[in-house]
């Protein structure tokens, strides 16, 4: 279990957004635009119980992939993509994926009851 930077969070992002290629090194407005929506994103993903995410600065790398689709699908706009209906969908299922995997898996703790 690694960590991986917000720098590369947002040039994963512009990956899928399609404005960077593999190995290439992102522009500056670029990353400006994308890291512009790291908070608003993690802050969302919180607020709707999705997955707790406790630093903007670092990201656990088995949740790293999806939540750099999540946030290529809230920054889709800044690039002109508003209308991409395959980014939306990756962005959905990638947010389905955080949901499940922070879901809490069963105790098996055995049920007290009381009897009235």
């Amino acid at each position: 279990m690694g960590l991986k930077s917000r720098r590369d969070l947002c040039d994963r992002a512009l990956e899928v957004l399609t404005v960077l290629a593999a190995g290439q090194t992102a522009e500056i407005e670029d990353l400006a635009r994308v890291n512009g929506f790291v908070e608003t994103t993690v802050d969302d993903l919180r607020a709707r119980d999705v997955i707790y995410i406790p630093d903007y600065d670092e990201f656990d790398t088995q949740i790293f992939d999806d939540l750099a689709k999540v946030l290529a699908n809230n920054s889709r706009e800044a690039f002109g993509m508003a209308n991409d209906p395959r980014l939306a969908a990756t962005g959905a299922a990638a947010e389905n994926s955080l949901l499940i995997k922070s879901a809490q898996g069963p105790t098996y703790a055995t049920l007290k009851t009381t009897y009235i």
